[in-house]
């Protein structure tokens, strides 16, 4: 598998070991499943679709910034 080297704020890097424990797995899959979502999203809105956001409440938004 080809190696990455990527540099992030000490802000990003504490919210990815967070998610990583929290996940119980590895930074490197939190960035893989990212990256897969990010790419699904992204194919969405360039087919004209649209990635919504919906809240236990109900309420939506949109997310825009693909």
């Amino acid at each position: 598998m080809p190696r990455l080297e990527v540099r992030v704020s000490e802000d990003l890097q504490r919210d990815l070991d967070a998610f990583a424990r929290e996940d119980e797995t590895t930074r490197n899959e939190i960035i893989r499943r990212a990256m897969a979502l990010y790419a699904h999203a992204r194919a969405e809105v360039n087919q004209g679709g649209a990635v919504i956001l919906q809240s236990p409440e109900g309420t939506s938004r949109q997310i825009v910034a693909l």
